[in-house]
């Protein structure tokens, strides 16, 4: 079975959040007073254009991928030294040469060892990665907020969870402005 990629499960939850949007909505919508709707305003954003614009994306991507570059240089030299056992391994099998076994046996440790070491780096990676989208939304929810009071915004939804989206409702300009000044 083969796993799922990020994107794959974050497209397949959009759906879901839009089913959620549109419930908030509705319910926010269908108050009995003629002025609380007259006063309801959305403001659509696009989550992921200011983290690849915002100088903190940009600050958070670089840690990322400078952490993840470290992790594969590791990985690499395991990976040259699972390749030098097997080469050994078959050139000691091909010459019926009397330790096999043990290189065998130091090959199969090694490649295990590989292996842990790559699942671990997988999820420490992908915790890492959590973490840093849970840190970055928490931040740009107090730049949302500032937004939202200036305009009179009584909701701030993604982007990529909306069916539609009328191009005046798009504050994503001005988030990324208030969150730069939050975070040059």
């Amino acid at each position: 079975m083969q796993p799922v990629s990020h994107h794959a499960r974050r497209r397949a939850g959009r759906p879901f959040l839009a089913l959620i949007a549109s419930i908030i909505l509705a319910g926010l919508t269908a108050t009995p007073h003629a002025a609380a709707q007259d006063s309801f305003r959305v403001g659509i954003v696009d989550l992921q254009a200011i983290f690849q614009q915002s100088a903190y994306g940009k600050r958070k991507r670089a840690e990322f991928e400078e952490h993840e570059a470290a992790r594969k240089k590791v990985l690499g030299s395991d990976e040259e030294e699972v390749m030098k056992l097997q080469e050994k391994f078959l050139a000691s099998r091909e010459s019926g040469g009397t330790d096999l076994a043990s290189v065998e046996e130091q090959l199969q440790r090694k490649f295990r060892k590989y292996q842990q070491r790559e699942q671990t780096f997988r999820q420490e990676m992908s915790q890492k990665r959590s973490d840093m989208m849970t840190e970055y939304v928490e931040q740009l929810q107090v730049a949302a907020k500032t937004i939202a009071e200036r305009e009179n915004l009584a909701l701030i939804v993604d982007l990529n969870v909306a069916l539609y989206v009328a191009e005046k409702l798009n504050v994503t300009e001005d988030v990324l402005k208030e969150f730069e000044t939050l975070h040059p």
